[in-house]
């Protein structure tokens, strides 16, 4: 649950995401009144740190690590529209 919802808010997870895992994120919801949005994109077969260049897949601390490329790209994309949405392009 979020209590107060402040800005709005983006979310950009792998779906097989073993440290955060994104089932949480998708049964999230807002208590109380807010006009801010929740934006929450699912990466298929994506792992924790699927945006992090240049490693290998590795087990750390006991979750899979594994960059995803296109994901990361993507991710990349949607943060750079959802920041010129709220806060503009300058």
């Amino acid at each position: 649950e979020l209590y107060r919802l402040d800005a709005p808010l983006l979310i950009l997870i792998g779906e097989v995401d073993d440290w955060t895992p994104a089932f949480r994120c998708e049964r999230m919801e807002t208590v109380g009144p807010t006009r801010h949005a929740i934006t929450l994109k699912v990466y298929p077969g994506a792992t924790h740190s699927f945006d992090v260049v240049r490693f290998e897949p590795i087990v750390y601390l006991g979750h899979n690590l594994k960059n995803d490329p296109e994901a990361a790209r993507d991710a990349v994309a949607q943060v750079k529209a959802f920041l010129a949405k709220h806060l503009g392009d300058s």
